[in-house]
């Protein structure tokens, strides 16, 4: 009796041991949950909180801003840089900024940027930003509106403001060195050009060095009688609501040199970053257009700033 109380009470408590231990391993698991679960909610609360932040900062520079493209290679190297052409038999290539035209027919893969045309930018701007502008005078209006004579844009860089006066150098050590004497000022003083340092571009090979050392010399001094002709404007004293525009590829733009100074009223913006790519599409007859897909838009990262 003593032998069979044993062994039933030894068959009940092996049963129960059966019954209430987990399986081999559960424990672990519940332990790596516990660990892995919070991680992956933390992971999907920053990506939605990432995701609403771009959304937010797009929403808020689409609603502030004005997108604007750029079809040319007068602000070369600092725009248009890695441009591109397709033409009509599928080959592509890199524009050569000092024989690319935009003209020919085909697709063109051109800088997208956003500027501010808000009211009061233009109090806003300081030297070496870059503008968007009417091409031409436009007159203005008894009550102060604008009619532009060409709906024709450029855009260009800011070297000198109203009231001051400015020269380009034609000494052989600096040539085409900008100088600017201020308002109330009594000398002249070297503006220094950053945008040109190569050393704040890595990106830049030799040969693109080579080529922006020319364009800060090539049409912009008088060399000749054709110089003069073609860059009358090369020094001077500007009047009131006057800038002086240049673009940076000065081999190959038209802008102040040649057209003299551009007036407030021209001014339509100021370019703030540079946000993806255009297509810009010449076709064999009729009318070019601009568009962007989703996939040519940088993320806000990414996005080149032109202002400091």
């Amino acid at each position: 009796m003593g032998e069979f109380s044993f062994s039933l009470a030894f068959i009940y408590n092996h049963h129960s041991m059966e019954t209430t231990l987990s399986p081999l391993g559960t424990a672990k698991k519940k332990s790596v949950r516990r660990f892995v679960v919070p991680i992956l909610k933390a992971l999907v609360s920053l990506l939605f909180a990432f995701i609403l932040a771009v959304s937010a900062q797009v929403t808020y520079m689409y609603a502030t801003y004005q997108p604007f493209f750029i079809s040319g290679e007068s602000m070369w190297p600092t725009l248009n840089f890695s441009s591109r052409y397709t033409g009509s038999d599928g080959s592509s290539t890199l524009i050569d900024p000092s024989t690319g035209d935009y003209r020919a027919p085909g697709e063109y893969l051109c800088d997208y940027g956003l500027m501010d045309s808000s009211e009061g930018f233009i109090e806003r701007l300081e030297r070496f930003d870059i503008v968007v502008s009417y091409s031409e005078r436009p007159s203005v209006a008894e009550d102060g509106t604008i009619v532009p004579k060409s709906e024709t844009l450029v855009i260009k860089r800011v070297m000198a403001f109203p009231g001051e006066s400015f020269y380009f150098s034609t000494e052989p050590d600096e040539l085409g060195a900008f100088y600017v004497k201020g308002v109330g000022e009594s000398e002249y003083h070297l503006i220094d050009e950053t945008f040109y340092d190569p050393s704040l571009h890595p990106n830049w090979t030799e040969a693109d060095i080579e080529r922006i050392e020319e364009a800060m010399t090539t049409g912009t001094v008088y060399r000749d009688a054709a110089s003069r002709e073609k860059y009358p404007y090369l020094s001077g004293t500007l009047e009131e609501g006057e800038y002086f525009l240049c673009g940076d590829n000065r081999a190959h733009s038209g802008d102040s040199r040649s057209k003299g100074a551009f007036s407030e009223a021209q001014l339509v913006g100021r370019a703030i970053a540079i946000i993806g790519k255009a297509k810009y599409v010449i076709p064999e007859s009729g009318t070019p257009s601009y568009s962007v897909s989703l996939f040519d838009y940088r993320m806000p990262c990414d996005f080149e700033w032109l202002i400091s």
